[in-house]
């Protein structure tokens, strides 16, 4: 998976686990909300940073007690015409403050990439 940075290309530092990973962490590592939610204790004993990744099914506000323990918020785009995760980061900005790395991830179109910016 490619990152896209200001328009262009960048390396990822963060490692993707879609299940519970394997300790001790070597790098910072972004988690599916399921596992953050059955791991947190865990994770957050690593010296490394923990992000979570959020289904266009998963409010923030599933996340929005652990905020300050979490290093990144990546939000998934199941189809283009999906805009729940568009206000998903809004909300992350404006109710929550949330200052840290916000992802989209997902079927998202070149098009929508300003309103991405705009929104975090």
């Amino acid at each position: 998976m490619k990152l896209i940075r200001d328009g262009k290309i960048a390396k990822d530092e963060w490692s993707y686990e879609t299940e519970s990973p394997k300790l001790p962490l070597k790098k910072p590592t972004i988690v599916d909300y399921e596992v953050w939610e059955s791991t947190k204790d865990e994770l957050l004993k690593q010296d490394v940073q923990i992000g979570v990744k959020l289904k266009s099914d998963q409010s923030p506000d599933l996340i929005s007690k652990d905020l300050e323990q979490i290093g990144i918020v990546v939000l998934e785009f199941p189809l283009f015409r999906d805009g729940r995760p568009f206000s998903y980061a809004v909300l992350l900005r404006s109710r929550y403050n949330y200052k840290k790395e916000i992802r989209a991830v997902g079927n998202i179109l070149q098009d929508q990439f300003n309103f991405l910016q705009r929104c975090g």
